[in-house]
């Protein structure tokens, strides 16, 4: 997470989520993805469980997929 390292690695946090960041710099996409990945590869192994998404993907759509996968579903109320 140090400035100035390539790949820069950052993170938000916001509504109690923590997202991180990977943004590369190189000569050719082919290296620029080669040391995205690899780091990509470090923070899942470190963080294993933690991470629920990559890309755009949000906290809902994730839950929505896995009650999908698993045949669940999930029922809310409000009161008025």
């Amino acid at each position: 997470m140090k400035r100035g390292n390539n790949p820069l690695v950052g993170t938000t946090v916001a509504a109690g989520m923590v997202s991180i960041r990977v943004i590369t710099q190189a000569k050719d996409t082919g290296e620029a993805t080669a040391k995205s990945d690899m780091i990509v590869a470090t923070l899942r192994q470190r963080l294993g469980e933690l991470v629920i998404g990559e890309g755009d993907a949000t906290l809902p759509h994730v839950v929505g997929d896995l009650l999908r996968k698993k045949g669940q579903w999930l029922s809310t109320a409000e009161r008025l």
